[in-house]
């Protein structure tokens, strides 16, 4: 199959769940002898051409908060009617679904892969929710296939617009691990004697939260926070000066790499107080790098870790310090709960098993199997 990804920043991965789903996605098919383009923002990813086998097209946008995506898309859609000649396209971002009509129009194939529900996230108010939702109703409406990567997302979209053939389909993970620690004597840290959250720095991910609760507690253990986010300067100034006043709490901005799975690798315990999610990558990568786990109770998280993690009652700050606490007192709680992490993963986010259902997904769209 020739197949066109569209909506994302680009490979190779250097940002969010989406760009490492589209990265790991595309060099996998490209690898089982399908022929895989990736649509890439001008200086978002490395100057490439070529990646792996996978061939990509770095086209420019309008880089803004809310431009960046939708400029893109549509740019690359274009691109793609005129340009190219795909078996089937394959679109990241529910915002982008007022565009599938364009390619329904042109007689291309589409499925659409939507990460959570858009429209709750908090940077979204007023018109740009009520867009957020608009363009849910296009994207069910005119895509071949609907891909959630959460059994709760997919109740949602089940039961508000009663379509049962949309795709359940969770991300992968690949193992994680590092046997450096430069990174941390960097920072000042030392192996299992942190509290790490990594993801991007915005309000659903509840991180001022997160640093409200750590300074409750009477400990010498660090809080590591690893994200950025250029959009929202004022969001990430505001977790700074909250910081500011506990040398404990370490934000690192953005990292990527040996340095992240360093990170990954030798945190004692992963803290992810969300409350807005489909699966989310950073609690996979943290299973996956075998850290015990501790994550918000909304259904989407405990969805995630099973019995293989903790969680807190949702968004109450007093239970997870509480749970913090726990952990930090009980090493061998720690350690059961890090061998329950790796065999988690292994049995329920394997990236072959993935690949296999995403496969015969677009086989099914394209030549009606």
């Amino acid at each position: 199959m020739k197949i066109g990804i569209l909506g994302t920043r680009g490979i190779p991965a250097n940002y969010g769940g989406f760009e490492l789903i589209a990265d790991v996605t595309a060099r996998q098919m490209t690898k089982r002898g399908h022929s895989v383009t990736v649509y890439c923002r001008l200086g978002k990813v490395e100057l490439l051409k070529e990646y792996e086998g996978v061939s990509l097209i770095q086209l420019p946008t309008i880089d803004t908060k809310y431009t960046s995506t939708i400029f893109h898309t549509a740019l690359s859609v274009i691109h793609s009617i005129l340009l190219k000649d795909f078996d089937i396209i394959h679109i990241y971002n529910v915002g982008n679904g007022i565009l599938l009509p364009i390619l329904k129009l042109f007689g291309k194939k589409v499925v659409i892969s939507v990460d959570g529900i858009e429209w709750k996230r908090k940077k979204f108010s007023g018109f740009s929710r009520w867009y957020m939702r608009f363009n849910e109703r296009f994207a069910v409406r005119f895509s071949n296939r609907l891909i959630v990567d959460s059994r709760a997302v997919w109740e949602y979209y089940n039961q508000r617009y009663g379509i049962k053939d949309h795709i359940y389909l969770p991300s992968g993970v690949e193992p994680i691990s590092s046997n450096s620690q430069d990174f941390l004597k960097e920072l000042g840290i030392k192996p299992k004697r942190y509290l790490l959250f990594v993801g991007r720095l915005v309000p659903e991910k509840k991180i001022e939260f997160l640093i409200e609760g750590f300074r409750r507690l009477d400990t010498d253990y660090k809080l590591v926070i690893v994200g950025g986010n250029k959009y929202m300067p004022e969001y990430e100034r505001k977790l700074r000066e909250l910081a500011s006043g506990d040398k404990r709490v370490i934000l690192t901005g953005s990292v990527f790499g040996d340095k992240v799975k360093q990170l990954f690798s030798n945190a004692y315990l992963y803290v992810s107080p969300s409350e807005l999610e489909g699966t989310s990558v950073s609690i996979l990568e943290a299973l996956s790098a075998g850290c015990c786990v501790l994550v918000n109770g909304i259904d989407e998280n405990r969805e995630v870790i099973a019995d293989a993690g903790l969680f807190f009652r949702t968004n109450d700050m007093g239970d997870m310090v509480r749970k913090m606490k726990l952990v930090i007192d009980n090493p061998e709680l720690q350690r059961q709960y890090s061998e329950k992490a790796v065999k988690r993963v292994k049995e329920a986010y394997s990236w072959d098993a993935v690949i296999d259902r995403y496969e015969q997904i677009l086989e099914e769209v394209v030549y009606g199997k």
